[in-house]
């Protein structure tokens, strides 16, 4: 497992240089970058673009493990309104894209509903929400494939993809190598135990989100250790990326 810290989670570095020094203080390997649509690191951090940012995190022995954005999340991916998935759709193939040119291996991450509140009710019923979201995210997994970058979607804690069963469901049937899952146990256990969760989605996980408080490390390894037992043993070599609790 390569621990990692997203770099929103990181609180009290006023510039992107006092924030690594802070991961490494931690005793991170890597990182999570979160990145606004000009690719470059918000809020604290602005003026940081991607590529600079992981040169400066390689500097400091940190791996770029992980990109995320809070641009787009999977449940707008299932938007009603055909125009609102083109401008997502667009959004993230070029982000795969930047990924596949800029990221040197990193897992592209969808969030699960990072700019709506939990429980935001879908513009649209279940089953079109579900069917729009599975159209958009093949489309996704075949331009990643196409650049052999991996893309992972955080599962919902609410609104969608309610089990793990679902969940596998979709994956299995977008059937794409490159395509895999990102669990977050504490969107998991809103719905049922995070194990059964590991247990069922299996192989699929390629990244996991574990929600903490600061300093970083603490609850999470307290909260979670059964889970991160049973990765290790698992023999998950994959992130583990500590995200701030929401």
């Amino acid at each position: 497992m390569i621990k990692c810290i997203n770099t929103n989670s990181l609180e009290g570095a006023e510039s992107y240089d006092e924030l690594l020094e802070q991961a490494v203080k931690h005793r991170f390997a890597g990182l999570e970058l979160s990145v606004d649509a000009d690719r470059r690191l918000p809020p604290r951090i602005k003026g940081e673009t991607w590529p600079t940012a992981i040169e400066k995190a390689q500097k400091k022995g940190l791996e770029i493990c992980s990109v995320t954005t809070r641009e787009y999340d999977i449940v707008g991916l299932g938007s009603s309104a055909a125009k609102v998935r083109d401008i997502a759709i667009e959004y993230l193939n070029n982000f795969i894209v930047c990924a596949a040119e800029e990221g040197r291996g990193a897992i592209v991450v969808i969030a699960a509903h990072e700019n709506r509140p939990l429980g935001a009710l879908l513009d649209g019923s279940y089953e079109q929400t579900f069917n729009l979201v599975f159209e958009s995210l093949k489309t996704l997994a075949a331009r990643a494939e196409e650049h052999f970058v991996y893309l992972a979607i955080e599962n919902p804690g609410s609104g969608l993809l309610l089990s793990p069963l679902e969940l596998r469901e979709l994956i299995d049937e977008i059937n794409n190598p490159y395509m895999g899952i990102c669990l977050n146990p504490h969107y998991a256990e809103r719905l049922g135990d995070p194990l059964d969760w590991l247990n069922i989605l299996d192989r699929r996980i390629i990244a996991v989100h574990l929600p903490v408080e600061q300093p970083p490390q603490i609850e999470a390894q307290k909260n979670y250790q059964s889970l991160l037992t049973a990765l290790d043993k698992r023999g998950f070599t994959n992130p583990i990326v500590y995200v701030k609790k929401k």
